[in-house]
């Protein structure tokens, strides 16, 4: 377990010695001076404290620096949790505090496979293109790849999963090389036939008006009209069923003159309503 204390008196964190925690709280720590934080928790008992959160560690978050806010946020397993801790903190630092959202997710999703943690933090925030871009450097720029072998898989869950837009999906994997290339690939085959549909429905709208034109090419060149005494009747029915496009309706009315005036009338106010 882990308990963060403030610079106000309180007990050092308590880590397993040689585990991962104890290897990246160290180096954490150690450049801000903190690392009298960390003792070995077999030298002492912890006194007993409820646990926060469903990954039951217990910390104790009163009283904290802002680096040390950070240091809980980055490394609790709970978002819940750590969101509100951070939260509650805000009014020392604003929103600038939630600059350790990307390192929080990079660690816990990306290095420690901590998907819940993604889906959580999803419902809380936007998974903001700020942050994702930041994920993508720490990455890019992680000292130690070869202590995490699942990080390449981990990361193409975390694209898959927390970035739904393809084409914002299709640059990070870019920018991330021949590690995402899977990835890269298929969002370029899902954005290319995201593109096609898109093709095919405008082209039915470009016939769709093609053919109204002709409908109303007809309408005006009938021969016999006298025959067809409910013509105009029917034709006001087929515009207001079948062109529910305002601006395309009216037109087509205009073109059809006093006949369709009344559509063409109701259409108008319609459309300046709209």
């Amino acid at each position: 377990a882990v308990g963060v204390f403030g610079g106000s008196g309180g007990r050092p964190l308590d880590v397993v010695p040689g585990s991962m925690y104890d290897f990246e709280l160290q180096s954490l720590l150690r450049p801000m001076g903190l690392e009298s934080m960390i003792t070995p928790a077999a030298e002492r008992q912890a006194p007993p404290s409820a646990p926060l959160g469903s990954a039951g560690d217990p910390f104790v978050v009163i009283n904290l620096e802002i680096a040390e806010v950070e240091v809980f946020a980055e490394y609790h397993q709970d978002f819940v949790v750590a969101f509100q801790v951070v939260s509650a903190y805000r009014h020392l630092v604003d929103d600038g505090l939630f600059r350790v959202w990307p390192r929080a997710l990079y660690r816990q999703v990306v290095l420690f496979g901590n998907f819940g943690y993604l889906q959580f933090f999803m419902r809380h925030l936007p998974l903001t293109k700020e942050y994702l871009d930041a994920v993508v450097r720490l990455y890019q720029s992680e000292a130690c790849p070869e202590q995490y072998p699942q990080r390449p898989k981990r990361m193409k869950i975390f694209l898959r999963e927390g970035v739904p837009n393809l084409e914002t999906r299709y640059q990070l994997a870019r920018q991330l090389g021949p590690d995402l290339a899977d990835v890269q690939n298929e969002t370029a085959s899902l954005v290319y036939m995201a593109e096609l549909r898109a093709s095919r429905c405008r082209t039915r709208a470009v016939l769709l008006k093609q053919y109204l034109d002709a409908v109303v090419r007809l309408y005006q060149s009938e021969a016999c009209p006298e025959q067809y005494p409910q013509r105009p009747k029917r034709m006001k029915i087929f515009l207001r069923e079948g062109v529910p496009n305002l601006e395309t309706r009216y037109q087509l009315a205009r073109q059809l003159g006093p006949d369709l005036a009344d559509v063409q009338n109701e259409t108008a106010s319609l459309v300046y309503m709209a």
